[in-house]
């Protein structure tokens, strides 16, 4: 969640008992360095001071992005090589480089790696990852263009792993479509060991998306069919992201001249105005089609809270339900 995810949002997230990611996407080193201060201020520590304790967040990586800029993770190694972070996140690409860099300058984190398939996931493990995020289409933002959706892909990514390592535990994360308490409890009986939760945050007060960004998410219901999977926004953007891959969005003013088959050059100058402008009706806002369920823009501690007795009542519920 670059630009959104910010050390703000995930020093509070982890405050209120998560852990919050910055997420780098395609920005420069300086970039994340900047959010990393604004995280340890947060926790009253500095990057350059000696700690003894990890800093409790993580930072997060587009690897396919990364492999063309690795200068973004080595300068955020070193520069976090007193106060290391509790965590390194990859997502979407051949990893294997960057996890040695990790282990080799910062062997306290954990790392953590995305997939969107069983095969990804099995790849994952055996190169030693210490948790898995298991996305399913629905999620926002991007994901393999042919992907299974969460509900079917989390379990049986849990059985392979529980069938080709019956010695080790390896935590997987349920990713796409979850914004609540009931979203986490129904991953919890997916067999996942916890949830990732990206669109509702993108509605937190501590979030760097614009505001008028947050609202549109916010306002936007039945996300089945105001949000859609495309490459265009992508490529309005100037993003050269590999083949095989595109983005949830939300629908607006850019979505709908696309269907009517605008020219290129006109979608360029809507966007560009957008932009601009901050503009909701042509931003590119990457979103999941749980949008429906995110009704407010909230501070991410109450999330958190919200969440977590969202997710108790509705296991109280099903009990008396199942007469457990």
């Amino acid at each position: 969640m670059a630009y959104a995810a910010g050390g703000a949002l995930a020093a509070e997230v982890s405050k209120a008992g998560g852990l919050g990611f910055i997420g780098c996407g395609y920005t420069d080193a300086s970039w994340g360095k900047r959010e990393i201060d604004v995280a340890c201020k947060s926790f009253q520590l500095s990057a350059s001071a000696t700690s003894t304790t990890l800093l409790p967040i993580g930072i997060g990586y587009i690897t396919w992005y990364l492999t063309e800029h690795p200068e973004l993770l080595e300068e955020h190694l070193e520069y976090t090589k007193q106060t290391p972070l509790a965590a390194f996140w990859f997502a979407y690409g051949d990893c294997r480089r960057f996890m040695a860099m990790v282990r080799d300058k910062s062997p306290q984190s954990k790392i953590v790696v995305q997939v969107n398939t069983v095969k990804e996931a099995s790849d994952a493990a055996d190169q030693g990852a210490d948790a898995i995020v298991v996305q399913g289409h629905e999620a926002g933002g991007h994901g393999p263009v042919l992907n299974s959706s969460t509900i079917i892909l989390v379990p049986e990514v849990v059985s392979m792993l529980q069938s080709r390592y019956p010695n080790r535990s390896i935590p997987v994360l349920a990713a796409g479509g979850i914004a609540n308490g009931r979203g986490l409890l129904a991953a919890l009986a997916l067999g996942a060991s916890g949830v990732v939760m990206g669109t509702r945050f993108m509605a937190a007060e501590e979030s760097v998306y614009h505001i008028n960004a947050k609202k549109a998410v916010v306002e936007a219901k039945d996300g089945g069919t105001t949000t859609m999977r495309t490459e265009m926004l992508d490529t309005l953007r100037r993003s050269n992201w590999p083949q095989g891959y595109n983005g949830r969005v939300l629908r607006n003013a850019i979505t709908d001249a696309m269907e009517r088959g605008e020219s290129l050059r006109a979608l360029q100058k809507l966007y560009d105005d957008a932009k601009a402008s901050n503009d909701a009706k042509g931003l590119a806002i990457f979103a999941g089609s749980n949008v429906g369920l995110v009704n407010e823009i909230l501070p991410a501690g109450q999330i958190i809270a919200n969440t977590m007795r969202e997710a108790n009542q509705a296991y109280h519920n099903l009990s008396d339900m199942l007469d457990v």
